[in-house]
């Protein structure tokens, strides 16, 4: 292989990489598919709970919600970091209601982060928490 063309070839992958990381929070697809879609509803058959969604409803609500963590308003991100280094901002799919399943209507993106500190309580206790968190740290 001449210079040329190694020069080329690198070119055309920094092309790609800069593409891949322009577009991702458009290009969700496989990571909706592989991970959230996937994961939800293996816990959702794990626990007994109904579930009915689909890629295509979350590509959706992904993009209503424009990234953004629903209790937060913090951008979310789709790489989940290492199992010793977690990201606490990778988007989760939390159930809005944890007596209900995964069930349209019955879920939202949060980031990991709220989704754990959310946990099965409901959201009052959540926001009693950070509310008094917030007035605590004056």
């Amino acid at each position: 292989m001449t210079f040329n063309t190694l020069f080329l070839i690198d070119n055309k992958r920094e092309r790609y990489i800069k593409k891949v990381f322009q577009n991702a929070d458009n290009d969700i697809g496989p990571w909706l598919s592989m991970t959230i879609l996937k994961d939800s509803a293996k816990r959702a058959k794990n626990n007994g709970w109904d579930f009915d969604l689909d890629r295509d409803y979350l590509v959706k609500l992904w993009h209503r919600q424009n990234g953004l963590c629903a209790v937060s308003g913090i951008k979310m991100q789709t790489k989940s970091g290492t199992r010793e280094d977690k990201n606490p901002y990778r988007a989760s799919l939390d159930r809005i209601n944890n007596n209900k399943g995964y069930v349209k209507g019955n879920v939202r993106f949060t980031t990991h982060w709220v989704n754990n500190a959310k946990s099965t309580w409901p959201e009052k206790v959540f926001e009693d928490f950070v509310v008094n968190i917030v007035k605590n740290r004056r």
